[in-house]
């Protein structure tokens, strides 16, 4: 996987060292989380934006001009899963750190 400098990347912050580590590289980092907190101490530590998801998806994808290049998704919920599938634009990548207990919902790669 190559993720290209202008690139839009979504990071569940489980670890806000993404966070810290995707800004540094240059990229533009957008921060998704059902913690408010954890959203805010985000955009401190670097993220352009950020959106809870059990609300904000849609504002997401506005923000995004329909979804995100690459969502990194470092949680072991099946939801955050979920929501990283359903946010990425069509050809976007997933990258998956970890190893998780939940079935990955299945994705149909569309051109």
């Amino acid at each position: 996987m190559s993720i290209k400098d202008h690139d839009q990347l979504i990071v569940g912050l489980t670890n806000s060292l993404a966070v810290q580590y995707a800004k540094q590289m240059g990229h533009k980092t957008i921060a998704v989380d059902i913690d408010d907190k954890r959203l805010e101490s985000a955009k401190a530590l670097g993220a352009v934006e950020a959106f809870n998801s059990l609300n904000g998806l849609d504002k997401l994808r506005e923000y995004t001009s329909g979804g995100v290049d690459v969502a990194i998704c470092l949680s072991g919920s099946a939801k955050a899963y979920e929501t990283a599938v359903s946010i990425l634009r069509p050809g976007g990548t997933l990258m998956v750190v970890g190893i998780v207990r939940i079935t990955i919902p299945e994705i149909i790669a569309v051109d």
